[in-house]
């Protein structure tokens, strides 16, 4: 971060907080993003924030992205989950008191999740320690394989050519979440999946069964979280809208 921008930054910040709280800002945060999400957290956010670090994938079908059938809430939503840390992350999640999120049940597919609560003061370095991609699943065909493949929506050779894009990462705004009765921040990694026809075609197939797993949505059913499925409304998870 360019330093007279920081410097500037912070003399404002000066003016609205007491020395000691700018001190900690300056002292935590290495770039303009990081030093106003630290402001965000320190003025909001006093005493826990939720964090879930998830990758989600987009896979476009004839101007139409595919979603499935959320297992947890009744929503449609991107193919994808959340990743999970190794044991060899135990050391520094005991060191900057990393807690599993309560908010969910913890059972043998979600253990592990990178679901968590950490003290306001810690979250800039649990993200450090997520980008640096140690200690942690890198690999994103975990959920595509239990979600598509082993429900038989799609052949497994699909894993041969099984190749997914990188496109961007998502951080959300630091906000208060109703349902979890705490701040939160969402991340995201989207990639992007092309597909060979004889596996659009499974999907199709499968879409046009009606047995209502998968859809095809637009990009305007996805950005107002409705679609209509004969006639009744379906949610659409607002998180779908990252990977358009």
């Amino acid at each position: 971060m360019n330093q007279d921008l920081k410097s500037i930054m912070l003399s404002y910040i000066a003016g609205l907080l007491t020395s000691g709280t700018v001190a900690f800002i300056s002292r935590k945060c290495n770039s303009f993003e990081e030093c106003i999400m630290a402001l965000k957290i320190l003025v909001k956010a006093r005493k826990e924030v939720r964090l879930s670090v998830s990758y989600l994938f987009r896979i476009e079908i004839e101007n139409k992205y595919l979603l499935i059938k959320g297992n947890r809430i009744e929503q449609f939503q991107p193919v994808g989950g959340v990743y999970k840390a190794y044991r060899s992350a135990e050391g520094l999640f005991k060191k900057i008191e990393v807690k599993k999120d309560n908010g969910i049940d913890i059972d043998g597919a979600s253990e592990n999740d990178l679901r968590i609560k950490v003290k306001s003061k810690n979250v800039l370095s649990f993200i450090r320690w997520f980008k640096e991609r140690k200690n942690r699943e890198i690999n994103v065909n975990r959920e595509f394989y239990e979600e598509l493949v082993v429900s038989n929506f799609i052949d497994k050779s699909v894993l041969e050519t099984f190749s997914p894009e990188y496109l961007k990462t998502v951080y959300t705004d630091l906000k208060y979440s109703t349902h979890f009765k705490c701040y939160e921040i969402l991340i995201y990694d989207i990639f992007e999946i092309k597909l060979d026809s004889q596996y659009e075609e499974m999907l199709k197939n499968e879409i046009n069964t009606k047995r209502g797993n998968l859809i095809l949505a637009t990009d305007d059913e996805i950005e107002s979280e409705n679609i209509k499925i004969d006639g009744i409304s379906k949610k659409i998870g607002e998180h779908s809208k990252y990977i358009i």
